[in-house]
């Protein structure tokens, strides 16, 4: 949400939950009016009818929300934030190990039932290479670290 109040130079509220299921209940009765949350937490309210999608932060519009429009596109070009999972493993694992590794995650995200189990909560399934991975990674925090600067957040 900062990253948004920024680009689109507006003033948001911030109140803090303890997790995604007290905040979607509050959207839904109206006690708060706009959240982020993942589509793995929300899809279910939103096919339901209970929660209407007014964009999704991925620059890539959702198979499971043809309808819903990317905030890029929507005027704050660039406007990116996703959230993901990844495999890792300790430094200097052997280039060998990594390579086995790889080969057996592109084999289990191939499998249909791994696929449509993503797919049912609202996730789309990316299978990279390590190399490629590792710039994820370091693009992600380089735009987390701007964010964090940019938001003016300090540790107590």
């Amino acid at each position: 949400m900062v990253v948004l109040e920024k680009q689109a130079g507006i003033q948001l509220n911030h109140i803090p939950y303890k997790g995604s299921p007290a905040a979607i209940n509050d959207v839904m009765a109206g006690q708060v009016p706009v959240m982020f949350d993942p589509l793995a937490s929300t899809l279910q309210h939103v096919k339901g009818g209970k929660l209407k999608v007014l964009g999704i932060s991925s620059l890539q519009r959702s198979d499971q929300l043809p309808n819903a429009v990317p905030v890029a596109e929507q005027g704050l070009k660039g406007f990116d934030i996703t959230s993901w999972l990844g495999f890792l493993a300790p430094a200097g694992t052997p280039p060998a190990t990594v390579a086995a590794l790889n080969a057996a995650i592109r084999r289990a995200a191939a499998t249909p039932g791994l696929q449509a189990s993503i797919r049912a909560t609202g996730g789309e399934l990316v299978v990279t290479s390590p190399t490629d991975f590792g710039h994820f990674l370091h693009s992600e925090v380089d735009k987390w670290g701007q964010a964090v600067v940019v938001s003016g957040l300090q540790i107590d």
